[in-house]
């Protein structure tokens, strides 16, 4: 076959084709840089020479088969009965037969083993891949969007474990991969998602239906001595509660941004028997971004009623609801979280029993007890009190200097409570509070609404 040299015309280099006829120089590109702009140059190995003459030198290539020729099963098996008649030698007839019976679709015994095999690892390249692209997105969500390394180095060393499979397999397994060819790929999924917690759960669903059909495929026997079922069965259930703690940390991240502004404590011992759903209606006209239900004096059952109408209130309105103490109340009212202090309900166990998107809020009056909460999952921690009051008999004063040095150690929004009014408001928001816990500074004025927008301006001053 004859060469033919070319000089690129962009990057000055020589680049060299070996071609069975002319028509095939129509596409040719540049080795080097992928220019089209060539020009044509005397090969050294061609000089002189006649395309006969390199004919007579190398041989006269023969004609190849065309794509079709190949798909046609009358021709199995052409090339063996051409070197046989070659040879001068009968074809053996157990040979011819099975043939015969390749070109009728039946397969040897051999062939059809293997043929299942690469069936098989097929569908696992795909699933691998599949998984692995999921469990990416995952990752990056983790680190990019939640800052959480824990489940970021989770989730990537699920999807490298995963890609160390893909390299156990070898060459093969791309070999048997046919992206052309493959019926699915005209299959229209889904093109848009709503949020990031739509596209946590579709790739999460993704993730965890490859990894049960490769768990499945890994157990047959031609498979199963190069990968493991259990390996993909563990990494299944492992995503399950990944995928829980992700969508749960994205979810909550949308409740906690509203812990900004002024948090509303509706205590019923301080309404003096005013009705909770209308003095709630002025707070929240007032500009409140969170309101929490405490009452020590009454049963439960009187106080589901007035917690139900106080969460359909608040959710029509787009402020947050928070049940203090009674993790049952929280449940049964569905409010958007539940407050709890240093002597309730562990926060662990708390957290195990609410819905993935309800936040936590835990109280602290040291440094220690904001960063133990804070590990332990608390979306919020309220740190006080800040000032002398008379609405907690109990409470201890811890000031400014702890709520700084809070600000400092966590990263967690943190909530100011204790003794709060219009007169040290600016210093509580100064000191590095996210949102100000009030009670009295709101419930003790004649006009609750008028008394809250006061307390909100005040702390967007604050913030200037």
């Amino acid at each position: 076959m004859p060469i033919y040299e070319f000089m690129c015309q962009d990057c000055r280099r020589k680049t060299s084709f070996l071609v069975r006829n002319m028509s095939e120089l129509s596409d040719s590109t540049c080795s080097f840089c992928g220019s089209t702009d060539l020009c044509r140059l005397v090969s050294n190995f061609a000089h002189h020479k006649s395309l006969q003459t390199v004919w007579e030198e190398s041989g006269e290539p023969t004609s190849h088969p065309g794509e079709d020729y190949y798909k046609d099963p009358r021709n199995i098996g052409r090339w063996a009965e051409k070197k046989f008649q070659e040879m001068g030698q009968e074809m053996p007839t157990q040979l011819k037969e099975k043939i015969q019976a390749a070109r009728e679709g039946e397969l040897p015994e051999p062939l059809k083993d293997l043929k299942g095999v690469y069936q098989a690892l097929r569908i696992i390249d795909a699933n691998l891949n599949r998984s692995t692209e999921a469990l990416s997105v995952l990752e990056d969500i983790a680190r990019f969007l939640l800052d959480d390394a824990a489940m970021s180095q989770q989730l990537g060393a699920m999807r490298c474990g995963l890609a160390q499979y893909a390299l156990s397999l070898g060459i093969g397994l791309v070999s048997q991969r046919d992206t052309e060819g493959d019926v699915g790929t005209d299959i229209e999924g889904v093109s848009e998602r709503q949020d990031i917690a739509d596209t946590i759960i579709a790739n999460a669903k993704r993730a965890e239906e490859s990894l049960r059909v490769l768990e499945e495929l890994a157990k047959l026997p031609d498979i199963s001595t190069v990968v493991n079922s259990s390996d993909f069965e563990q990494a299944r259930f492992s995503l399950y509660n990944i995928e829980r703690r992700l969508l749960s940390r994205i979810l909550r991240e949308e409740k906690k941004k509203q812990l900004t502004g002024l948090y509303v404590i509706l205590d019923t011992q301080a309404l003096m028997g005013r009705d909770e759903v209308e003095v709630a209606g002025e707070i929240i006209q007032g500009g409140a971004k969170a309101i929490q239900l405490r009452d020590k004096q009454h049963s439960k059952g009187r106080l589901l009623p007035v917690a139900q109408k106080l969460q359909k209130l608040c959710a029509d309105s787009g402020v947050l609801f928070i049940i203090n103490d009674y993790l049952d109340l929280a449940l049964c009212s569905d409010a958007d979280g539940l407050h709890i202090g240093q002597e309730d309900l562990p926060l662990a166990a708390v957290r195990k029993e609410l819905a993935v998107d309800r936040i936590v809020g835990c109280s602290a009056t040291t440094v220690s007890q904001a960063i133990k909460a804070e590990g332990e999952g608390a979306d919020y921690v309220a740190v006080g009190s800040m000032f002398p009051t008379t609405r907690k008999k109990d409470a201890i004063v811890v000031g400014l200097d702890i709520l700084k040095q809070t600000r400092q150690a966590v990263s967690c929004p943190l909530v100011a409570i204790g003794g709060i009014n219009e007169n040290n408001i600016e210093q509580v928001v100064a000191a590095g509070a996210d949102s100000v816990a009030v009670i009295g500074a709101v419930l003790g004025k004649e006009n609750v609404r008028v008394a809250t927008e006061q307390l909100v301006a005040m702390i967007g001053l604050a913030r200037r």
